[in-house]
């Protein structure tokens, strides 16, 4: 599809309260029953959405979904004034990811499409990935599986070594983010097959597309069940599926209470949240192009609010206060295979793999049995994989050394990691106040490097560094007799930088390695360390965590309506201070931030006669900015974001035919990335039961700001990477690089979609 033509998505943004104001007339079922009234409605629908970017068109989700809504309510029971029950159930099931021909189709296993974010994984499109570093230490063969001795890692080995067939890895894996100069998803050519050395132009890497269990201790949504990701199952919505809220209301004089598993919604602006963040939201369901009320995920929490009328000169005084005592939830980026997974979902699976099949100790599958066997110099039995017990982890993919994503580091369940705030609304003449404060733990999941393998030079032998292990070359260059094995040592990052720091060493390269790090110290910028020395392989690679703190989010907004004109003018603030964020200049990439957030809407209703002379339109515009108050770096290192990251907003709502038909378009632009989303769609009311609705999503921009620092892996990305050579090699794009391609990230993920509803 042409790239100018893109225009859909994202730029829900004000499109949460235009889904909602799109909505048939429902028709209720209200009966006397179990002592009070019982009301029921409720909605079936069938919704198809077709993949139209990246050059391919395919059915990319089809869901069936059907919403229960039931209530009990009751009047004058004890110190109650009202008293009600309710449940709301939404259970669904995509037919085209279970059984269609996406990355998830099949059961969820072996789809023929790659991802919006990939391609097929082989040789070509991840070298390392898929066959280890072969093609750097003997080049020979021509074809991605003709291995005849075992070498160094990499996911082919599993097949070539004769532990899984060949499909295993058409069925399992897609490489992903890998991104030409251009921004296209890749650029890659080869000499000799899987002897030639691929010129790559990005970083490709390799992302899990079914549900197979990956070692990643606490990690949610990387290995769900194929079934329960087609029911929406979820490890983000997986609480009492399918109810997605259950809760008692209770109406006492001027209080107002509800406890249960609910929704609580604060804030004035659509789409960005600033002080609705009481729940997390599940962007991996559709991205941001449902309204809030369907993609945000249901908690566990007490709520009372007291109404108290006037007080001095503000009038319509309220306060809420809020305990969120449910066990702690981030937002939701979907499973790694599913049709609309947050790219930063797919980079959780990415590096759960890295720790799942390169983490471990390499060893020997079946086919070397017969080596093993005639007594061949160098092979023993204890290199077999198995050999060392059922428990034995190992595997032929195996570098033998720590990378990956080892767990995420999620609260447990405490009273002191509960989460809960205030809000107090009034009114002082025209102008209509909220004032919030909310303490909890930051949602969106920040990468660690908890440890890194710290290196002494391959050539001159001696940066201070005592090694525990060897590095990836150990079993396979020992096994053939080359020898030159590198010596590893598994460290603390900041004790690695302060370790090889206070080593002099006697060879010119040393001292210019601990030079490198005195610099970075002295500078508080890792990142001089990690790009200078990573010709000498000082360090090769780490491990990783995901980690969450607690802060403090303080909001003001207020909104004024001005009559003459019908003109509402919206604004929100908030401020959260010490924000968990990654920063390129840290060791471990940690770091935290005060970061303010805020918003300027303008609605109105307007009169465009030469569209429509019978009704106006409802018109929407805002400006979003969030700023990083503690911003350290530049487009390549430092922080992933830049200081202030401007975000513009339009949309409108149309009515025609007596409002039975409801034209939807939006726009959305953000400055940082220069990414667009726009969108159109329409909805005809047939009657108060049926409607059907059409339209299209589109994403662009955002191609020129995939490089950026990759840390202690900049060791593999500068000598084994052919283009962006000079000082910026260490740019690249990696698994972080979707943050600097901000929401442009979803580029090649153009939709049309249809949907048929029945309304009760």
């Amino acid at each position: 599809m042409n790239r100018s033509l893109r225009a859909l998505s994202l730029g829900a943004c004000a499109l949460s309260s235009a889904l909602l104001s799109s909505v048939p007339a429902e028709a209720r079922i209200v009966i006397d029953a179990l002592g009070g009234e019982v009301e029921i409605n409720g909605f079936l629908s069938s919704e198809a959405r077709a993949r139209v970017g990246g050059g391919e068109t395919y059915l990319n989700q089809w869901i069936q979904r059907l919403q229960i809504e039931a209530s009990a309510n009751y009047e004058d029971v004890g110190v109650f004034d009202k008293l009600s029950f309710v449940a709301i159930a939404r259970p669904e099931f995509d037919t085209a990811y279970y059984y269609g021909d996406s990355i998830g189709g099949d059961r969820g296993r072996g789809g023929t499409k790659p991802s919006y974010l990939g391609n097929n994984f082989n040789y070509q499109n991840d070298p390392v990935g898929f066959g280890g570093f072969d093609y750097l230490i003997q080049k020979e063969g021509t074809s991605a599986f003709d291995h005849p001795t075992f070498r160094t890692g990499g996911i082919s080995k599993i097949v070539t070594e004769g532990l899984q067939n060949e499909a295993w890895l058409s069925e399992n894996f897609e490489a992903i983010l890998g991104r030409a100069a251009d921004g296209s998803k890749f650029s890659t050519s080869t000499s000799g097959g899987l002897g030639g050395n691929p010129q790559l132009s990005g970083f490709p890497v390799v992302s899990v597309t079914s549900g197979m269990e990956l070692d990643c201790t606490r990690c949610l949504n990387v290995d769900n069940d194929p079934l329960d990701v087609a029911m929406n199952n979820t490890d983000s919505n997986r609480r009492i599926y399918p109810f997605r809220e259950l809760y008692m209301d209770a109406n006492v004089g001027d209080w107002w209470f509800r406890v249960g598993k609910q929704q609580i919604v604060w804030g004035k602006t659509d789409f960005f949240r600033l002080q609705d963040i009481i729940n997390p939201v599940d962007f991996g369901q559709h991205f941001f192009f449902d309204s809030f009320e369907d993609i945000r995920i249901p908690q566990w929490i007490a709520s009372a609010q007291w109404k108290f009328g006037d007080v001095g000169p503000t009038t319509d005084n309220a306060i809420q206060f809020v305990w969120n005592f449910d066990e702690f939830e981030p937002i939701g980026l979907g499973n790694p295979s599913g049709g609309w997974a947050h790219p930063f979902g797919k980079e959780k699976s990415t590096f759960a793999a890295f720790n799942e099949f390169f983490s471990v100790e390499p060893c020997l599958g079946p086919k070397s049995f017969d080596e093993v066997a005639a007594g061949t110099p160098g092979f023993l039995a204890s290199d077999l994989c198995g050999s060392q017990g059922p428990n034995d982890r190992r595997k032929p993919s195996g570098f033998g050394q720590p990378v990956g994503l080892s767990y995420e580091d999620r609260p447990d369940w405490a009273l002191d990691h509960t989460e809960g705030g205030a809000r107090w609304e009034f009114r002082l003449g025209e102008f209509h106040f909220a004032l919030s404060s909310y303490s909890a733990f930051n949602d969106i999941p920040v990468f660690r490097f908890h440890s890194v393998n710290a290196a002494a030079n391959p050539v001159v032998n001696g940066t201070g560094i005592v090694a525990n292990d060897n590095l990836i070359f150990d079993l396979t260059l020992h096994r053939q007799g080359i020898g030159g094995a590198v010596p590893v040592q598994v460290m603390d990052p900041q004790q690695a930088l302060y370790k090889i720091a206070s080593d002099d060493g006697n060879a010119a390269n040393d001292g210019l390695v601990s030079g490198l790090a005195r610099q970075a110290i002295a500078q508080n910028d890792a990142s001089l360390f990690y790009t200078g020395s990573a010709g000498a392989l000082s360090i090769v690679g780490g491990q990783t965590d995901i980690q969450y703190a607690r802060s403090q989010t303080t909001g003001l907004s207020f909104d004024y309506f001005e009559s003459y004109t019908g003109t509402v003018f919206r604004v929100e603030s908030s401020i959260t201070l010490d924000e968990l964020v990654n920063n390129t200049r840290k060791a471990n990439w940690v770091d935290d931030s005060d970061v303010m957030r805020w918003s300027i809407g303008i609605d109105r209703p307007t009169w465009i006669k030469w569209l429509n002379k019978n009704r106006t339109f409802f018109l929407s515009a805002q400006l979003f900015d969030t700023w990083y108050i503690d911003h350290e770096g530049d487009k390549h290192t430092g922080f992933y974001t830049d200081e202030h990251n401007f975000i513009t907003t339009f949309f409108f709502i149309a009515n025609y035919m007596r409002d039975r038909v409801t034209p939807i378009g939006f726009l959305v632009w953000e400055e940082a990335s220069n990414s667009w989303v726009a969108g159109l769609n329409a909805e005809w009311k047939i009657d108060n039961h049926w409607s059907i609705k059409s339209g299209l999503h589109t994403i662009w921009g955002g191609n020129e700001n995939f490089r950026h620092d990759s840390g202690p892996f900049s060791t593999f990305v500068v000598p084994f990477t052919a283009t962006g050579a000079g000082n910026d090699a260490f740019a690249q794009h990696s698994v972080f690089g979707a943050a600097h391609e901000g929401i442009g990230a979803l580029r090649d993920n153009d939709e049309l979609f249809f949907q048929l509803k029945y309304q009760f």
